[in-house]
């Protein structure tokens, strides 16, 4: 199991990114995850970085990122809630970095391809273990 949230202000006409996947999913899973992805770039004093924790519904794991191309200091984050521990952190964080990659190229939350992000997660692919 792998669920997907972006975060931040990837958009000049949004406010906040709003993209969950998979969309009919209960979001309670969502309330440890930070609002604004700055806030934690702005303490660590970087552009981009990686975090991971867990609690009682799984592990987390993100990507915060600064977006230059924007004003300010405008940024955006990709989580991804995992059932298990992925075996290569290295290819999964790539992973991770290159879908929100796809997601800011995008203008608005609603065009993101849910099938795009759902390729991205076969079970070969994200190799949890079992």
């Amino acid at each position: 199991m792998i669920k997907i949230t972006i975060r931040g202000q990837l958009y000049k006409d949004e406010d906040s990114a709003s993209y969950t996947f998979p969309q009919s999913e209960d979001k309670t899973w969502q309330t440890c995850i930070p609002i604004d992805p700055r806030i934690n770039l702005q303490k660590l004093g970087c552009k981009q970085c990686y975090s991971l924790w867990q609690n009682k519904n799984g592990i987390y794991y993100a990507y915060y990122r600064q977006l230059p191309t924007r004003a300010g200091a405008d940024a955006a984050m990709i989580v991804a809630l995992c059932d298990n521990i992925v075996d290569d952190g290295k290819a999964f964080a790539s992973q991770l970095k290159g879908i929100l990659d796809y997601c800011i190229e995008k203008n608005q939350s609603r065009l993101i391809d849910n099938s795009i992000i759902a390729a991205s997660f076969t079970p070969r692919e994200n190799k949890l273990k079992e």
